[in-house]
């Protein structure tokens, strides 16, 4: 897990089930036990965690008061589709540079060891989605699409990559009802639902990966009863 500094002020992150989002939107709070936290004066900030096989799932749940600045450090040594929900997000990476990114744009990176820095303003709050996968199922995309070659010696290397096509691509449809599938899966055999998670995670990588070198999606939609959402934040149906 990473640390944190939120707004000058280093951050202890623990594990924390108490600590419950207090929004009353449903759609963003993800099924997903494991929870770590921290709150202060600028809000909360929830981190849910799910460990599936070989694959990680990953969401910030971010429940602002106030502007945030947020720094945050840490290593990984997984690949990951990153996309950011609910309103755009814009980061500066170090030994990369400024990364902005549109609601529900998309990348394919891998990040070893990071620090990035991000504002998030209290009226335009995303969630971050990070679906880590194995290095055997990055070998298994690679001879799919022959076009993350690069990428994947990258990551063999250790040496921080992003795939993001020409431009950050958007995520389709389907990807978007895939990761509402992983977020909200309700099962309550573990068997079954690791099962069901496992084979939602690889559809939404393929998918993911399809669109991103063989780009074909335009701005999708995250649809619940009565709303819909897409570049421009809610608007009714």
């Amino acid at each position: 897990m990473h640390s944190l500094i939120c707004n000058g002020t280093p951050q202890v992150l623990e594990r924390d089930d108490s600590i419950q989002p207090g929004i009353d939107k449903d759609y963003k709070t993800p099924n997903i036990p494991t929870l770590y936290a921290v709150k202060g004066a600028f809000g909360k900030i929830l981190f849910y965690e799910l460990k599936v096989k070989d694959f990680l799932i990953r969401y910030h749940l971010f429940e602002l008061k106030e502007n945030l600045n947020i720094n945050i450090i840490g290593e990984t040594n997984l690949p990951e589709i990153f996309i950011p929900l609910w309103a755009p997000f814009s980061y500066h990476l170090d030994d990369h540079g400024p990364i902005d990114m549109h609601l529900s744009q998309y990348s394919i990176r891998y990040l070893s060891r990071y620090n990035w820095h991000a504002f998030i303003p209290k009226t335009k709050q995303p969630s971050l989605l990070s679906v880590h996968f194995p290095y055997s199922f990055l070998q298994t995309l690679t001879g799919i699409f022959p076009q993350l070659q690069h990428f994947s010696a990258n990551v063999a290397k250790g040496r921080l990559s992003i795939v993001s096509g020409d431009g950050l691509a958007f995520a389709t449809t389907p990807m978007l009802q895939e990761a509402k599938k992983m977020l909200h899966c309700q099962l309550h055999t573990p068997e079954l639902k690791e099962l069901l998670l496992e084979c939602i995670l690889k559809a939404f990588l393929l998918d993911g990966t399809e669109n991103l070198v063989q780009p074909r999606s335009t701005k999708a939609t995250w649809r619940r009863k009565g709303e819909r959402y897409g570049p421009l934040g809610k608007v009714a149906i």
